[in-house]
């Protein structure tokens, strides 16, 4: 009669185990589940970006698009015009004022006032950079 209680025991324990299994596996589906329902969430909320995305993108190909055009028709009538037109006087090319202190040796080429700056010969400093010859605004006296 023992032997019948131990193994009615043993397998009242082994019910409790499967009982408690299956309710850590019913568990798991249902976290699964709630993920699924996320990831579902988060698919649809990307898919409308992209969506959007693409949009935007193809509006702004449709823009370039336009643009690039407005150019080429702008480009043949002004090709139009230099051809056609009968006085061809050469325009003067504008040179701008310089406002910075120091200009390189190029930029001195293509500004007006020359007269505010002088040359300073290329140079090496006390720690061995070379230094370019530039202008530089004449001092003040």
């Amino acid at each position: 009669m023992s032997q019948l209680n131990q193994e009615k025991s043993d397998l009242h324990k082994r019910i409790q185990d499967i009982v408690n299994y299956a309710r850590s596996k019913e568990s798991d589906a249902e976290n699964l589940q709630s993920e699924k329902s996320q990831l579902n969430s988060q698919k649809s909320e990307l898919q409308l970006q992209y969506q959007t995305l693409s949009q935007h993108y193809q509006q702004q190909q449709n823009e370039i698009a336009s643009l690039r055009e407005q150019i080429e028709n702008l480009s043949q009538t002004n090709r139009a015009q230099s051809t056609s037109s009968a006085d061809k006087t050469p325009q003067a090319s504008v040179k701008r004022v310089a406002t910075n202190e120091t200009v390189s040796v190029k930029e001195y080429q293509n500004i007006s006032n020359k007269n505010d700056y002088e040359y300073v010969d290329a140079y090496t400093r006390k720690d061995g950079t070379p230094v370019r010859g530039y202008y530089r605004r004449k001092r003040n006296r």
